[in-house]
Order: C-alpha cells, then sequence, then structure tokens
C-alpha cells in the first residue's frame, strides 16, 4: 500500500486529502512514517488513529463477504466489429442462456431484464422490459429477450452485445391463488 496516493487510501475523502496534502503528505508511505500522535493533532483524535491504523493495514471492520447481489449479467465483445444479425442474435441467445443458468443456481428470481449493445462507434445502448412478476422461467426470459432483440433496429456495425436481469429476490414460498387457477382445477 505504501506507494498508493493518499486520496486512493479507504476513508479519505477530499477534505481530508487537502488537509494532508498541505502538510507534504502525498503517499500512504507518508502517512506511515508519521506517528500518530501528529495524525491524531492534525486531523482529531478518532480520525487521526483511523487513518494511522488504515494506513497500516488494520480494519477491525467485520468482513461481509455475502452481499446482496443487484443484477447479473454476461456480454461479448465481438473480435470484429460485425452487422451479421445472426451472428448477434446467437451471440445474445447463448449470453442470455449463461445469465438464466446463474439465475437459477443462486435460486433467485428477477423482474427485469436488460439487453445492452455497443455500437462502432462506443455508444452504448440498451433496451429493457420489467415483467409483472419475478421469474427465472428460461423459456419466457428467452421470448422476451427475443421480442426486445426484433425491436433494436441496428445503425451500423455492433462492437458487444450482452444480457442482464435485475431486481432479484428469493422466490416467492407461496403464491396467492387466482380464480384462473382455480378455474384450471375444475
Amino acid at each position: 500500500m505504501s506507494p498508493l496516493k493518499i486520496g486512493d487510501l479507504h476513508g479519505v475523502g477530499k477534505v481530508t486529502e487537502q488537509a494532508l496534502r498541505k502538510q507534504g503528505i502525498e503517499t500512504v508511505a507518508d502517512v506511515q512514517a508519521m506517528p500518530v500522535e501528529q495524525l491524531r493533532a492534525l486531523l482529531g483524535r478518532d480520525r487521526g488513529t483511523e487513518l494511522h491504523a488504515m494506513a497500516h493495514g488494520i480494519d477491525e471492520r467485520p468482513v461481509r463477504p455475502e452481499r446482496e447481489r443487484k443484477s447479473i449479467g454476461s456480454e461479448t465483445t465481438f473480435e470484429e466489429d460485425t452487422e451479421d444479425i445472426d451472428t448477434i442474435f446467437e451471440t445474445l441467445i447463448r449470453e442470455s442462456k449463461s445469465v438464466i443458468a446463474s439465475l437459477q443456481k443462486k435460486e433467485l428470481v428477477c423482474r427485469t431484464i436488460t439487453i445492452k449493445w455497443k455500437t462502432d462507434t462506443f455508444q452504448s445502448r440498451s433496451k429493457r422490459h420489467t415483467f409483472s412478476e419475478e421469474t427465472a422461467d428460461e423459456e419466457r426470459l428467452l421470448e422476451e429477450t427475443t421480442k426486445l432483440f426484433n425491436g433494436i433496429t441496428f445503425d451500423g456495425p455492433i462492437r458487444l452485445i450482452g444480457m442482464t436481469v435485475s431486481h432479484l429476490t428469493a422466490p416467492p414460498a407461496a403464491r396467492q391463488l387466482t380464480w384462473q387457477d382455480l378455474d384450471l382445477r375444475l
């Protein structure tokens, strides 16, 4: 961490960075070389102690490796920009199947799918659909992906295509029956 600029250290914002730079402190190594008392005098007792510890790689906060996933996506950048609609579509479907497999493996459902593409001029574009209820059904997701794709007018070569699912949740344990469900059972 020593060669990092002081602004790269966790918890050092613009104000703290400016205060440290005024004192000639430019790198994490500069903080490591300072006595903790000097940092406390400069930044206050708590902030000086915290910064001294961070510069030495000490962080008492608990590690939380499991965080809520917000989306799952996959994309392909073509080796050469292409206008071949079949190639673009086949690539999108392959990426979509990969995303759906990840969604199902993680036992999640989604509300929104997004198709993203980049033009040969590096402009990013996207098209999305939000379902009325969550799903992880491959057929339904691929059907909507195809509809979205068919609604796109590509105005030149494509550099990248991909698909993302978002608004992820665990599947509901039970679902409220509707009158249609009852009619199907009769």
